[in-house]
């Protein structure tokens, strides 16, 4: 049987994907696209509705989150709405533990493999997705810009505009692959 959570995960894709492909071309994501995709989550929270509490929570603290850091300008708005969407499919709060990249902090925490570790807390899904697709992004622009000295990029980093919705999309496909190991026979 197909876990439900892969169902929305494939639902998910086509829209990421064709998000992807529109902020790398022009660097917008259409308000129409992600209107049909919260049509979609809509239509998909209806068969769990025992679960719209979570939902209500999960959205609450994302959007909230997302809000701030595009009023401050760390992020774009199609950045913000796709994560917020994410919230909204996938309530579910993971606890930090073993989920890329904090995996090194579960490291330094955790005294041997039999304890647990000295801060443990959960965070929505969605969120884990928006920080590791920052990593992700991290890591890119640091291989990409290697040559450059650190205050010249410091100096030009507000100057560059970056697609973020392909990190986002590839981040979501990593942490996915991390947290429902039941998709690749865990």
């Amino acid at each position: 049987m197909i876990d439900g959570e892969l169902i929305k995960f494939l639902l998910l894709m086509p829209f990421l994907l064709y998000a992807s492909y529109s902020d790398l071309k022009s660097m917008i994501v259409s308000n129409k696209l992600l209107k049909v995709l919260l049509f979609v989550i809509v239509v998909v929270s209806l068969f769990n509705i025992s679960q719209i509490f979570s939902v209500l929570v999960s959205t609450v603290i994302v959007f909230s989150i997302m809000l701030l850091l595009f009023s401050i300008g760390a992020l774009g708005g199609a950045d913000g709405k796709i994560i917020t969407l994410i919230a909204m499919l996938f309530p579910s709060f993971i606890e930090i533990r073993n989920i890329f990249p904090f995996t090194v902090m579960d490291s330094i925490m955790t005294l041997n493999s039999n304890t647990e570790a000295f801060l443990s807390f959960k965070i929505p899904f969605a969120f884990i997705v928006y920080t590791n697709s920052a990593f992700i992004s991290g890591l890119a622009f640091a291989f990409i810009f290697r040559k450059y000295k650190l205050s010249t990029l410091l100096s030009e980093a507000s100057k560059i505009k970056v697609p973020f919705v392909p990190f986002i999309t590839a981040s979501l496909l990593i942490t996915f692959m991390f947290v429902n190991k039941s998709l690749f026979g865990g």
